[in-house]
């Protein structure tokens, strides 16, 4: 198989929506294959991460420039969602373990050990999740996934199939327009005592619109786009450590109805400490949710959405309207 990361990445606003979408597509490629053997090693769980983001971006691509990639891609994007929910798993538990290193540094000695139960239950689920991605990487579907896609990428966008041909400055508007008017929809609702779902909605959806600001930024409308990016990228990490701690607490109650018994009451105890802090922290990143929201809302985006259309090119003329009119029929005889 051919290196991706070597295949130029370069975007230019001459470019058709096709051609931008399988230049992403061929850039996250190269760095999902990249981190694959360090995925299976096991030994860095940075390389899992990144595989994994990867995977994210690469569905991303695929879903925001849809209407403008052959039908085939849409396959693609569902065998990498199966490989990207079997990488999550194993990525998840590693998030827990490495946060219950840091919870252990908060307690006395004596609490702290209680703590070490906890840690086994997860990681004997974290062995279990990694034989099942093991599984997922060393099967034949796998293999023929990253072996039709990159074939379907080399190819490149197929010039019969006429909505990839559309320069990429007529489209690029819309497609980060009505991602960005999603958020705001969602982000002009919540409130301090939404329900944890909003908040997890509006960060899957925030995820989109950054997604499309980064696609169309390096390139194409350049620094006023990454900078916008960037305000989305504060808001999305401020809504992710949010459902981090959601999750987090979800899992630990799991974890104590499932284990309890096994636990022991020092254990739990500490578990429940755990779990209050955790919901301390959510309280106060919803606190600091409208700081950082707050400049999604404000003029930075008209200046950008201002940009785009500018650069947008005037739609092709219509052929003039015939004066001619046609011959009345006579009087009736």
């Amino acid at each position: 198989m051919m290196n991706w990361l070597s295949w130029p990445p370069d975007i230019s606003p001459a470019m058709t929506a096709g051609e931008v979408a399988f230049a992403v597509m061929r850039k996250h490629f190269g760095v999902f294959l990249a981190n694959e053997p360090g995925t299976r090693m096991g030994d860095d769980m940075e390389f899992l991460h990144d595989m994994r983001v990867a995977a994210r971006r690469l569905r991303a691509a695929m879903q925001a420039f849809r209407p403008f990639l052959p039908p085939r891609i849409e396959r693609f994007r569902l065998g990498l969602g199966w490989v990207a929910a079997a990488l999550g798993e194993v990525r998840d538990l590693d998030v827990q373990l490495e946060r219950m290193e840091e919870w252990r540094s908060h307690f006395p000695p004596e609490r702290a050990a209680a703590l070490r139960a906890v840690e086994d239950v997860l990681g004997q689920r974290r062995q279990v999740a990694r034989k099942r991605m093991l599984l997922v990487l060393d099967s034949r579907r796998y293999e023929r996934i990253c072996e039709g896609f990159a074939r379907a990428l080399r190819e490149g966008p197929p010039k019969s199939f006429a909505p990839g041909r559309v320069p990429i400055l007529s489209v690029a508007p819309d497609m980060v327009e009505r991602r960005y008017r999603r958020v705001r929809k969602l982000g002009d609702a919540v409130r301090k005592d939404s329900p944890p779902e909003v908040y997890h909605t509006l960060r899957i959806d925030a995820k989109k619109l950054r997604y499309a600001l980064e696609f169309v930024g390096n390139g194409i409308y350049g620094k006023p786009a990454i900078e916008f990016s960037a305000r989305v990228t504060a808001m999305q990490d401020v809504l992710g450590l949010h459902q981090d701690a959601y999750v987090a607490m979800d899992l630990l109650q799991e974890v104590a109805d499932s284990s309890g018994r096994k636990l022991g009451p020092g254990t739990l105890m500490a578990m429940g400490s755990i779990t209050e802090r955790y919901r301390l922290d959510a309280i106060d990143l919803r606190a600091k949710f409208p700081g950082v929201y707050r400049p999604i809302a404000g003029d930075e985006w008209k200046r950008l959405l201002k940009l785009m259309e500018r650069e947008r090119p005037a739609p092709p003329a219509q052929a003039p309207v015939s004066r001619v009119r046609a011959a009345r029929p006579g009087p009736a005889v």
